[in-house]
C-alpha cells in the first residue's frame, strides 16, 4: 500500500530537498535543459523558502517526492537581487498572472 502525504517542510529536510532537485537538475540537464545551471537551486534558496513556513513536500511511503513552494510576492521570490519590474512584467504577460 502507497502512503502518500504533504507536510510542512522544515529545516531537516533539507539534504532529502537538495537530493531530489540535484536529480532533477541532472535529468533536465541531459534533456537539453539548461534554466537550472550553475548549482541552482542553492541549499540557501530552500533554507529561505522553508523559514517562511509556506513550503511543502508530498512523501511516498516517508521519502520526498516533491517539493512545492508558494510564491506570494514574485517580485521578491523571483527577482529578489535585480528587482526587475521589466523581468515581472515579462513573467505576469508570460503566465497570465494577474496583478
Amino acid at each position: 500500500m502507497t502512503l502518500v502525504e504533504r507536510v510542512l517542510a522544515q529545516e531537516s529536510d533539507l539534504e532529502s530537498i537538495m537530493a531530489l532537485f540535484s536529480s532533477t537538475r541532472t535529468r533536465m540537464e541531459e534533456e537539453g535543459n539548461d534554466s537550472w545551471s550553475h548549482g541552482y537551486p542553492e541549499k540557501e534558496d530552500f533554507q529561505e523558502d522553508i523559514s517562511q513556513g509556506d513550503s511543502f513536500l508530498y512523501k511516498e511511503n516517508g521519502v520526498v517526492c516533491a517539493y512545492i513552494h508558494a510564491s506570494f510576492d514574485p517580485l521578491t521570490d523571483f527577482f529578489f537581487s535585480s528587482r526587475s519590474k521589466t523581468k515581472l512584467a515579462q513573467l505576469r504577460q508570460d503566465t497570465g498572472m494577474k496583478d
